[in-house]
C-alpha cells in the first residue's frame, strides 16, 4: 500500500538513519521477543530520551520502534511515535524531515477515513493533531471538538484529558488564551480524578503560555 511504501522509503532513507552504526539492525536478534514488544521497548526509551532532551537518541529509538510497526494494524501506534518525529524535527529544525512525518500521518488518517467503519473518539485525535501540525487551526478544532464528544460517549477518560490539553494548545496558536484557560482548567479538574502525570507537567507550561498571553506574568511563573 502506498503507506507501507513510505515506511519502506523511510527506512531506505540514510538521512533519516544517520544517527545508526553500519550493520546495527532495527530488531535485535532476541529470541522469545515479537515485534510488538521490542517496538513499545524502543517507544519507551525513546520517550525516556526525548524526556531527558537528547533528541538524537531519542529519534534512533521512534524510528526504530516505527520499524517495528505492522500497518494497518498498528496505525494509531504508528501515529502517535510520528508525532513525536514531528516535534523532535521541528525542534531540531529540520523541515523536510517533519514535512516527511506530517506527510505520512495525513496518509495513515485519510487510510483511516477510507477504511475504518465507524470513526472512533481516537481517530478524530489523531486527525485533528495532524491538522494541527499543518497549521489548520480552524479544521483541528472541529476534529478536538468531536474528540471531545465521542470520548464522553464512549467512557474515555484518559482521551477526553488529552483532548483537552489538545484543545487548549490549538487556542493558544490561534491566540485565544482565554479559551484555551478553559479547556485547561477542565483538564484540570479531570487530572483530578485520573492518574496522568505526563500531562500534568505539558498541562503547566500551556497554562504559562495562556497566563503570558493575558499579560498575568505572576501566574505565569508559577
Amino acid at each position: 500500500t502506498e503507506i507501507n511504501n513510505k515506511l519502506d522509503s523511510l527506512q531506505a532513507d540514510r538521512q533519516v538513519f544517520a544517527f545508526l552504526s553500519q550493520g546495527e539492525g532495527l530488531i535485535p536478534p532476541v529470541d522469545r521477543l515479537n515485534a510488538l514488544e521490542v517496538g513499545k521497548a524502543y517507544y519507551q526509551l525513546g520517550k525516556l530520551f526525548y524526556d531527558k532532551a537528547d533528541l538524537d537518541n531519542a529519534e534512533v529509538n521512534f524510528i526504530k520502534a516505527l520499524e517495528c510497526a505492522s500497518l494497518p494494524k498498528d496505525n494509531f501506534s504508528v501515529l502517535k511515535i510520528l508525532g513525536f518525529l514531528i516535534r523532535i524535527a521541528a525542534e531540531k529544525l529540520e523541515t523536510d524531515k517533519a514535512s516527511k512525518y506530517i506527510n505520512m500521518s495525513e496518509a495513515i488518517v485519510e487510510d483511516l477515513s477510507a477504511n475504518l467503519g465507524s470513526l472512533s473518539a481516537e481517530f478524530f485525535y489523531y486527525s485533528g493533531i495532524v491538522k494541527g501540525y499543518q497549521g489548520k487551526f480552524d479544521e483541528a478544532y472541529l476534529d478536538f471538538d468531536m474528540t471531545l464528544k465521542r470520548s464522553k460517549e464512549e467512557n474515555d477518560p484518559d482521551l477526553l484529558a488529552k483532548c483537552f490539553l489538545a484543545l487548549a494548545n490549538n487556542s493558544i496558536n490561534k491566540n485565544e488564551p482565554q479559551a484555551a484557560r478553559d479547556f485547561l482548567l477542565q483538564l484540570q479538574d479531570l487530572l483530578k480524578i485520573i492518574d496522568k502525570e505526563y500531562l500534568g507537567g505539558s498541562m503547566h507550561i500551556a497554562f504559562g503560555k495562556v497566563y503570558l498571553a493575558l499579560g498575568d506574568h505572576h501566574l505565569a511563573m508559577e
